[in-house]
């Protein structure tokens, strides 16, 4: 069936504002499988810059992208919820974080709750097993990587 998916990230800007540093202006994309459906998000800034927009990239995936601009010395969090159509093949679970270029000291923190039990993955990031059918991973994130498990 189909899974739903809460996300929350947040971004801290540790700059000082003194020349060159300003406010970080960034466009996240974040990318779904195709016929994912965004189901509610909490843009905490909500204005013209911060509408998210979908599109179909004409293949696989499909793309969420909103500007997230973080002010000097400030805390941004964006939420929210959506849902995918059965992305579970072969009782195999996989999400992929790549890794944006250009980005330094990005540190991923994620906790998945599966619905029934589960081992990881030749190829997966190493994770924490909270319980049985969840896990937990926090990490420096210089390269892209995957979470992967077995049901």
């Amino acid at each position: 069936g189909q899974v739903e998916h809460n996300v929350s990230i947040t971004r801290t800007h540790k700059g000082d504002g003194l020349w060159p540093d300003g406010d970080n202006h960034n466009l996240l994309q974040i990318f779904f499988p195709k016929g994912s459906e965004l189901i509610s998000n909490n843009w905490l800034n909500n204005n013209d810059q911060d509408r998210v927009m979908t599109t179909d990239n004409e293949g696989k995936l499909m793309l969420f992208e909103v500007w997230f601009n973080t002010p000097v010395g400030q805390n941004k969090t964006l939420e929210f919820t959506y849902r995918t159509p059965n992305i579970i093949k072969d009782r195999q679970y996989s999400l992929i974080i790549q890794r944006q270029p250009g980005a330094q000291n990005c540190t991923i923190e994620q906790t998945i709750e599966f619905p029934s039990a589960i081992k990881k993955s030749e190829g997966s990031v190493d994770f924490e097993k909270i319980s049985s059918n969840s896990i937990k991973t926090k990490f420096q994130q210089n390269e892209d990587v995957s979470v992967k498990v077995e049901f």
